[in-house]
């Protein structure tokens, strides 16, 4: 059997709609993901994040914690429940963002100083199949210092991804570095390189000779779909079959390559392509229509589903980072629960409701 990556999963979304607890809340998550995969598609900017700075220490937007104190307890969480194959992977993640943060958070550190990390997929056993690399940019603005995160999709293999570094004089390494290495050592762009001013130029930089998409272009395709984004996530409590609902991603997918002008209408030319995207009558042809296959950095997007990987109740979606299972929130909400037989704290596997006990190992829905 091929067990080729798959970009996106279906069969996630149907389990979390299956125990839904806070639909509101698991829409607007749901929404999330399908940009990201579709950003993915078109090798976008995926996110852009502020984090604050406090007596030398990085902390996340809105919150009180250090973001290292997520990303250890991420690390640790998956020393007991994770794969021994991304142990190295998340103990250099770890390591790589103490570098970070050293230097950004850095009072005598300045302003215009960037942090660039990469993040190839790990391999077939890894749970890690993002291909993306993050720039940090150390900011100021009335409100003090700060330092902006832009995450960006990558287009490019890892020998790509070096060649890249190379000529930009970014990196001197003779070999390939591994997922590791990349992550343990970020890369320090100073305020004065001529080269890379900003991460705006990175990223071009990085991207010249492959296609990419702006943010303002996504974000007009997205708008121009959104009845059918809602299709999709109406789809998955309407209690349809897995072809049925994989039938309402096919449009959305296809929608957004017309809206984006990456294929034409497989209608008559002279269709309102406006309507062909705001219409429940046009999403059956749309959901039938072959899917511009894409490899993303998450695996293979496109139309085969017969390379779609069996579900297995628990199983993560395709993490990007280690602080992912650190945060104390999940799509479900609150990850800390009690154990009903010994009383004792847990903290859940995430984005799953049943889990095991940490002390007296009963199995329970942590609700």
């Amino acid at each position: 059997m091929n067990e080729r990556p798959v970009a996106y999963e279906t069969n996630f979304d149907r389990l979390a709609y299956q125990n839904k607890k806070d639909k509101e809340k698991l829409d607007a998550y749901t929404r999330k993901q399908l940009e990201t995969h579709l950003g993915e598609r078109f090798n976008v900017l995926l996110s852009e994040t502020r984090y604050g700075i406090k007596d030398g220490q990085i902390y996340g937007g809105n919150t009180n914690e250090p973001f290292m104190d997520v990303l250890i307890r991420g690390a640790s969480y998956r020393r007991l429940h994770g794969n021994p194959v991304d142990y190295k992977r998340e103990e250099a993640e770890v390591l790589g963002f103490g570098k970070i943060e050293e230097k950004l958070a850095d009072e005598n550190s300045r302003v215009g100083t960037m942090m660039l990390s990469i993040s190839p997929k790990g391999g077939k056993d890894s749970i890690y199949q993002h291909n993306f690399y993050d720039i940090f940019t150390l900011k100021e603005d009335e409100r003090g210092k700060y330092i902006e995160a832009r995450r960006y999709s990558s287009g490019l293999s890892t020998q790509e991804t070096v060649q890249k570094l190379k000529e930009g004089y970014l990196l001197r390494a003779e070999s390939t570095p591994t997922a590791e290495q990349f992550l343990g050592n970020p890369i320090e762009i100073e305020r004065n390189n001529t080269l890379f001013k900003d991460a705006d130029d990175i990223h071009n930089f990085l991207h010249k000779e492959h296609e990419y998409t702006t943010r303002e272009e996504m974000d007009e395709g997205l708008r121009a779909v959104g009845f059918l984004i809602t299709s999709y996530v109406n789809s998955l409590s309407e209690n349809l079959s897995e072809a049925e609902i994989k039938m309402h991603l096919s449009a959305l997918v296809n929608g957004l390559d017309i809206a984006m002008g990456k294929t034409i209408t497989p209608f008559a030319a002279n269709e309102d392509i406006k309507k062909i995207l705001n219409s429940r009558d046009y999403i059956f042809v749309l959901g039938r229509q072959p899917v511009r296959p894409v490899m993303t950095g998450c695996g293979f997007s496109g139309d085969l589903p017969a390379l779609s990987k069996t579900f297995i109740p628990g199983q993560e979606e395709s993490p990007f980072s280690v602080s992912e299972f650190g945060k104390l929130t999940d799509k479900y909400g609150e990850r800390t629960f009690n154990c009903p037989e010994c009383g004792r704290q847990n903290l859940r596997p995430k984005d799953t409701l049943i889990s095991k006990c940490q002390h007296c190992n009963s199995t329970t829905v942590a609700c």
